[in-house]
């Protein structure tokens, strides 16, 4: 269920890491020196705060109940949602900038849950195997996210949508795989149940 989850996951933090910089083109006009720094800020500023908040939350709830390690990443999924959308369809450039910050924050929150479960799940002479089967199912899922975006935005092209437009209906549509990577995340939480913390209250 987390391998799911963080597929899904990682197609949405592809398409929006690669289509914000020509949104913020074509709805602001900001210039190329301009998109570097907002762009870099935005990806390196929002992963960090979301692999940072992530981790520190897992170690300090997860010790009490492993659930968390699936409730954190799940609420993170759709948190994502609303933020998302705000980032796409608002009108003001310091608003969407900030929502996108967020956006990014929330897709990467996965990152240590996926990390923890798959070493912690397996026996150590199954980890490094866990590990590549986590990735390779990550990217051949993700690689699904331009396919639709991309579908989505053409389709919007040729019924007389403009440029702006066409990348929010992809973004909508893209933004609503949220609700079922949140869905398998609970899933996953819901299985975590069994898997009681040492005594210590270190995994």
């Amino acid at each position: 269920y987390m391998i799911v989850a963080v597929g899904l996951l990682a197609g949405v933090w592809g398409v929006l890491a690669a289509l914000t910089a020509p949104y913020l083109s074509r709805m602001f006009h900001f210039t190329l020196a301009e998109l570097g720094i907002l762009i870099g800020l935005l990806l390196g500023g929002g992963g960090m705060l979301g692999n940072l908040a992530s981790g520190f939350a897992c170690d300090k709830l997860g010790r009490r109940d492993p659930r968390w390690f699936g409730f954190i990443p799940g609420i993170a999924s759709v948190m994502v949602i609303p933020f998302g959308l705000l980032e796409f369809y608002l009108g003001n450039s310091t608003l969407a900038l900030a929502a996108g910050v967020v956006t990014i924050c929330g897709l990467t929150v996965f990152a240590p849950s996926n990390i923890t479960l798959t070493q912690n799940l397996m026996v150590p002479h199954m980890r490094a195997t866990a590990a590549s089967i986590s990735l390779l199912a990550t990217s051949l899922m993700g690689s699904s996210g331009p396919f639709l975006f991309g579908f989505v935005s053409d389709y919007s092209l040729r019924h007389d949508v403009n440029n702006v437009q066409s990348v929010r209906c992809g973004s909508v549509v893209l933004l609503a795989v949220e609700v079922i990577a949140a869905f398998y995340f609970w899933k996953c939480a819901a299985h975590l149940g069994w898997w009681t913390v040492p005594a210590g209250g270190r995994i």
